[in-house]
């Protein structure tokens, strides 16, 4: 884990500075911005008098879950049915939780003013103080579960944070919760450090969780933390635009090419607002991986279903949440080539990136 003391002090402005060998932030005060473009609102309202919020799901604090893939020989990832059922029965309470305040904090970031807005920090509370989430006995699916969650809580509070006053001692509850589940994140991907999961799109979204923590918590050890396993990201996309350990999953390697892009482009995005260049790192190899996806999308995975020697399994893969990474990409990029898919399935929505990404980064047709 890197060191708070590693940060220099430096003018009124970001700047970068070398860290590890790596372009990182250093600031005159601890303040990240999150990736979100939308018009943020002036007003911050306090909790209305009386507010009365839905029961929230039983917190999650186990964190052993099995796989949902029956064969995973050589990349093969074969869904077993069954497995695939249990596991969303006992993932139920989490889901639950994470639709919930999404679905307030959004409606609060767009203005609305209905007092069930406040009730996502209320769940948010009631977790924290029972440490959910946080179970030390895990599996590697539980590990990648918290991973997600800690993404979709760190932008949900961001997003709230700014609209809302919280009474001083929920704020810090809160925020030790979230800076518990990055410690812990970081401590599950500094394990078994050749294992795939801990190379392939498993790290980077474990990175995008960190960050979105970082700038939920205004802590920019996390920032840096996640900025360095950015960089062994991009460094592994090869020239054609592919990822050697993607391919490894053979008839879901469109799949997975598609799911690595979202942690990748929401880091990418939160750099840049925050003065650091990760769209630029590896000679702009992220832009290889957004055209080889992109191409493959418009070609029936053409060239993927090639490389990987399989006829890729498309079953419920192209939908608003797998292609909400392109809401910032197309953004700040106006790629022609992104714009049918964006109108196509607008609202852009996924939990973990934030919500409404069609509107967050106002890409709205």
């Amino acid at each position: 884990m890197l060191k708070k003391s590693l940060y220099l002090i430096s003018g009124l402005t970001s700047s970068l500075v070398l860290l590890n060998g790596c372009a990182t932030m250093a600031m005159d005060k601890v303040y990240l911005d999150n990736p979100y473009t939308y018009t943020q609102h002036d007003t911050r309202r306090g909790f209305p008098q009386n507010l009365q919020c839905p029961q929230p799901p039983q917190p999650t604090q186990s964190m052993v879950f099995d796989s949902i893939y029956t064969d995973r020989s050589e990349g093969v990832s074969i869904v077993d049915e069954q497995a695939q059922t249990l596991y969303k029965k006992q993932i139920s309470d989490i889901r639950d939780f994470e639709i919930h305040i999404v679905g307030w904090s959004n409606n609060l970031a767009k203005g609305k003013s209905a007092d069930m807005n406040f009730c996502a920090l209320t769940w948010m509370h009631d977790w924290a103080k029972r440490d959910a989430l946080y179970g030390v006995e895990e599996s590697f699916q539980g590990e990648a579960l918290r991973k997600w969650a800690l993404a979709t809580i760190s932008t949900q509070y961001s997003l709230l944070s700014q609209s809302v006053i919280m009474p001083p001692s929920d704020k810090e509850e809160i925020e030790d919760w979230i800076k518990a589940l990055a410690d812990q994140v970081m401590t599950d991907y500094a394990r078994y450090p050749n294992n795939k999961s801990r190379n392939n799109n498993h790290m980077y979204w474990a990175a995008w969780g960190v960050m979105a923590a970082g700038f939920a918590v205004n802590e920019p050890e996390y920032f840096n933390w996640a900025v360095l396993k950015y960089k062994k990201g991009v460094a592994d996309i090869q020239k054609d635009g592919t990822l050697p350990l993607e391919l490894e999953r053979q008839g879901r390697a469109f799949l997975y090419h598609n799911f690595a892009l979202s942690p990748l482009i929401m880091m990418a995005e939160t750099a840049a607002q925050n003065g650091v260049d990760l769209y630029g790192e590896n000679n702009g190899a992220i832009h290889k991986l957004v055209k080889r996806v992109v191409t493959d999308l418009d070609s029936k995975q053409a060239y993927i279903t090639a490389k990987s020697g399989k006829t890729q399994d498309m079953d419920g893969v192209v939908t608003s949440a797998s292609l909400s990474w392109m809401a910032p990409y197309y953004k700040r990029y106006k790629t022609h080539s992104l714009k049918k898919w964006v109108k196509k399935y607008e609202p852009l929505k996924s939990s973990r990136l934030g919500g409404d990404l069609s509107y967050l980064f106002d890409v709205r047709h």
